[in-house]
């Protein structure tokens, strides 16, 4: 696993247990990312 997997894996499991919802608004067309897991591959 590449330090970057891992940092993404660590990231969004940590969102995920702060935050009680994936998507912080409503979107007609579901995205292929959930908003988690995006802001865990930018950070």
């Amino acid at each position: 696993m590449s330090n970057f997997e891992a940092s993404y894996e660590l990231i969004l499991k940590v969102l995920r247990e702060i935050s009680y919802n994936d998507n912080f608004y409503f979107k007609p067309i579901m995205p292929k990312l959930s908003d988690i897991e995006v802001i865990s591959l930018i950070s």
